[in-house]
């Protein structure tokens, strides 16, 4: 791949993770705030259960779940765009 195009991929990258990582932080703390202490202790440990606290309490973590779920998105599409080019960030020699 080109250097432009690494540098696009490396943004969308931080893009999708900071979504991610904000969306899950809301949902941890949406879910400690909602007395859903189970919820909470278990978003901490394993990240992806915010994805399931958000789709079930929709009413009360939508902002949460926006993110986290945009994030998961972009970081799927971005995973996907890489196994379409073998994983290979660099030409070979």
């Amino acid at each position: 791949m080109t250097s432009i195009v690494l540098v696009c991929l490396i943004i969308f990258g931080a893009l999708g993770a900071s979504l991610f990582f904000i969306g899950w932080l809301f949902a941890f703390l949406t879910a400690l705030g909602n007395k859903r202490y189970v919820f909470g202790v278990l978003s901490v440990l394993l990240p992806p259960v915010a994805l399931v606290y958000c789709a079930a309490h929709w009413q009360h973590a939508a902002h949460a779940g926006k993110m986290l779920y945009a994030g998961s998105a972009i970081l799927l599409m971005l995973l996907a765009i890489l196994y379409y080019f073998g994983f290979q960030l660099h030409p070979q020699p």
